[in-house]
């Protein structure tokens, strides 16, 4: 059996941390930092997908502006998925300090941002 790839693992788990994310916004029953704290792994894990894909080593890291930093460095076209920035507080070293900060983002719309991410990422992805 061909082993998989790690862009491959890495997108199936970002698959898995946005199912996660959307079946607890449903659900109604859990604080809306557990649902951006699933949507910050989701989006992680899709942009270290589509840097191993190209070849590139990453970062160990939960700052979603330097994965998208090294992207561009890669002369990949990252402009739509900017927003997701905005995820990065929710990382679990962060999540108790943003607990207390004023700002709130747009959960449903950061779904749609990653599922938009990883869709694309989808197409690009071997190891089927």
């Amino acid at each position: 059996m061909k082993p998989r790839s790690q862009a491959y693992v890495l997108l199936i788990l970002a698959l898995e941390n946005l199912k996660a994310a959307k079946i607890l916004a449903s659900s109604g029953q859990v604080n809306p930092q557990m649902v951006g704290f699933h949507l910050q792994q989701a989006a992680e894990k899709a942009l270290k997908a589509w840097l191993d894909s190209l070849g590139s080593e990453y970062l160990k890291t939960r700052d979603l502006a330097s994965l998208l930093e090294e992207l561009e460095d890669q002369n990949q076209d990252v402009k739509d998925f900017w927003p997701l920035v905005e995820l990065t507080p929710f990382a679990a070293h962060l999540r108790h300090q943003y607990l207390e900060e004023e700002e709130e983002t747009n959960l449903q719309e950061m779904t749609a941002l990653v599922e938009k991410l990883v869709r694309r990422l989808s197409g690009q992805s071997g190891g089927k």
